[in-house]
């Protein structure tokens, strides 16, 4: 038996398996199977089955994209990543595979060479903004101590291109998504180096997850995703 941190009583299945929770209760409640979450980076966040009424009389816009379903994953095409605009300069074989979508790994897991393209790019931004590289903070490889501009530093965007309506859209991941402190004033780009040959190039971890407001819709088989939410002054935080 797991032992959970108030306030923290269990935890739900939301595969999309036979019996997650989402689906005993659409199934039960006749209700749309789809679902959406609100994970926030701090307190309680946000879980909808069915349609949600997050935002209220101001519903956040949403992006959608095709869902994809295999063996018990949740995954989406990926196109291109960018950096700041930029697109990175990649083996198309390694965005092949698309990135699985998880709620449990921490932080986004890629491929090495997808890593090291994404680390390169976001180590010149920083050291142009007066950040110097510092030691590791395992499960980091890339830190950095912050200069005189202090702790309001505006990193690297990461965007990742996926499928949409008949053209690409971007998933944009910007601001404390793409860094954790783990000093006073040391930050790391909060992103794990998975290896060469992992089973997957791309796991969206939950810290990247933040903030976002999500929706997996199983009736047809697309998931949306909103701007980040700071961009309309929201966070999923209740």
């Amino acid at each position: 038996m797991f032992h959970l941190a108030p306030p923290i009583a269990g935890v739900v299945a939301l595969s999309p398996g036979e019996f997650p929770f989402w689906r005993q209760i659409a199934s039960a409640y006749n209700v749309i199977p789809k679902f959406a979450l609100c994970l926030p980076s701090s307190s309680l966040g946000y879980f909808y089955i069915g349609t949600h009424s997050f935002g209220g009389s101001n519903p956040v816009p949403m992006t959608l994209t095709p869902l994809k379903i295999d063996s018990g994953k949740y995954l989406v095409s990926v196109t291109s990543i960018y950096v700041d605009g930029v697109p990175l300069t990649l083996d198309p074989s390694l965005l092949a595979g698309g990135a699985q979508l998880s709620k449990v790994v921490p932080y986004t897991v890629l491929q090495t060479d997808i890593y090291n393209a994404l680390a390169q790019s976001f180590t010149l931004k920083a050291k142009n903004l007066g950040m110097s590289e510092t030691s590791e903070h395992a499960p980091f490889k890339h830190c950095f101590k912050e200069g005189a501009s202090g702790k309001n530093i505006d990193v690297s965007v990461m965007e990742i291109g996926l499928p949409g309506n008949g053209r690409e859209v971007k998933w944009r991941f910007q601001g404390a998504n793409m860094v954790e402190r783990v000093l006073e004033t040391v930050i790391c780009l909060a992103f794990v180096d998975g290896g060469k040959k992992p089973n997957e190039s791309m796991v969206i971890g939950t810290h990247q997850l933040q903030n976002y407001l999500i929706e997996f819709d199983l009736s047809t088989r697309r998931m949306a995703f909103s701007d980040p939410l700071v961009l309309h002054n929201m966070s999923c935080s209740k």
